[in-house]
Formats: C-alpha cells, sequence, structure tokens
C-alpha cells in the first residue's frame, strides 16, 4: 500500500466468460483506492479496522522505547458494480514463487448501504487474485465468494473472517496447469491452451490460461467480481 498499487483500466480482459445481462450502471461504476492503517482507523464506523487475527504489529528496535509500527490494508472502495463487471488494482513484480508454498492474503468485506436496507448474501461479490507472467494470456487466477461483515462488529474474526481468506496452495496450481495439459493432449478433449481452464479447489475457483510458472511471476492483479446474474435468480445483479 506504499503507492505501488494501480488501478486497472476497465477492461473485457477481466470479464469471466459466460452471458452478461446489460444494466443501466455499467458506465456508472465508480473505483477507488485508498489505504486503512490501525492507529488512524482503529475507532472508524461502521466497522472498526482491527489487525487480522494471528499478525502482530512490528516492533521497530531502532529506538529506545521499541515502538510498534503501524498496521495496514489496501482499502477497493467500488459502487454501481454492473452484473459481471469487474474491476481491479496491479502491481509489477519479479517473483520467484517457488522457495514457498503458499500465498495468502487476508480480504475483510462490509457494505457501503445499511445492510437493514439492501443486503447481498454470500457470494454476490467475489474477489480474485491473479499471479503470472501478465494479466491476459499467462496466468493463474485464484477467486474467493465473499461473506460480507455486519455492521457494529468489533469482533477480529468476524471482521476477517476466515472464509474470505486467500489461503493458496502453490503446489495445487501447479497441480491444475498439469491436468490442463493432459486434457489439451486429448484428442476428444474441447480443452484448449489459450483457453481459460477452470476447476475448483473447494468453493474457490482456479482458472489456468496459457502457460504461467511460479518462478516467474511478473505481474500481481486483485479484482472484485460481481457474478453473472444468470443462474441464481436471487443474485442483486447491481452491486452497490
Amino acid at each position: 500500500v506504499r503507492g505501488e498499487w494501480r488501478r486497472y483500466p476497465a477492461s473485457e480482459d477481466l470479464l469471466a466468460p459466460g452471458e452478461y445481462i446489460p444494466t443501466s450502471t455499467s458506465n456508472a461504476t465508480t473505483f477507488d483506492l485508498s489505504a486503512v492503517n490501525y492507529e488512524e482507523n482503529g475507532g472508524r464506523t461502521p466497522i472498526p479496522y482491527v489487525i487480522p487475527p494471528g499478525i502482530e504489529r512490528e516492533v521497530n528496535i531502532g529506538t529506545t522505547n521499541l515502538t510498534r509500527l503501524n498496521e495496514q490494508s489496501m482499502v477497493m472502495k467500488v459502487t454501481e458494480l454492473a452484473d459481471g463487471d469487474v474491476r481491479a488494482a496491479y502491481k509489477t513484480a519479479d517473483f520467484d514463487f517457488r522457495q514457498f508454498k503458499k500465498f495468502r492474503m487476508f480480504v475483510h468485506a462490509e457494505q457501503i448501504e445499511d445492510p437493514d436496507e439492501v443486503t447481498y448474501k454470500p457470494g454476490d461479490l467475489t474477489i480474485f487474485v491473479r499471479i503470472g507472467s501478465d494479466f491476459t494470456q499467462n496466468y493463474y487466477e485464484y477467486e474467493v465468494p465473499l461473506k460480507f461483515t455486519n455492521w457494529q462488529t468489533i469482533n477480529p474474526n468476524e471482521i476477517w473472517m476466515e472464509e474470505n481468506e486467500i489461503d493458496i496452495d502453490l503446489e495445487k496450481l501447479t497441480k491444475f496447469k498439469l491436468e490442463r495439459n493432459k486434457a489439451i493432449r486429448d484428442p476428444n478433449s474441447t480443452v484448449r491452451i489459450n483457453f481459460p481452464y477452470v476447476a475448483y479447489d473447494g468453493e474457490n475457483r482456479v482458472t489456468v490460461i496459457g502457460s504461467p510458472t511460479i518462478s516467474d511471476i511478473k505481474a500481481l492483479l486483485i479484482g472484485i467480481r460481481n457474478p453473472p446474474q444468470v443462474l441464481d435468480p436471487d443474485d442483486l445483479g447491481e452491486a452497490r
């Protein structure tokens, strides 16, 4: 959150395959990036900013009183997100993930509008991460359905829900790619290397396209998606 993240231009490159229903809010979406931190936003309403469970604030050992450093997170605020639409933030990188087993990110979701007036159910909004050499031709995508924290909640475990956490087993990503490659070699298969290959890690959706490798990560992207309102008649469609 040191200004390294940039808004990704609205583009069909981020849309999941499927049917999209036109809406009146397609051009009304707003998307802002900012930051919140423990010292300035610990008393914010309707939900305070708290440190994720298990995380400890670093101590500045260079000071005589061992001052604790501030702790902060990136905020992605989106309004009037049309059905099926996406907004995302990205940064360039140069990582070799082979030395790691996990990719982990804490995620919190809250409504801007009063939940008593408009209520979203789990999965009405999803968050996803793309890692790869680029964002369109060679990447892994890991998508998690979001649950929203109730207003006035102060319990860290309910603010940073475990169900929202992105916890990727990097070996599984490689396994999914190998399964995709095996399917490509089947002469009766419709799987192609330049089309999204979808698998599931529990309720979480994994997409592989191209030839991504965890040894050469050049791009990181975090996005918010309003899943297409096609199969779920209870989906509100336009996320506010």
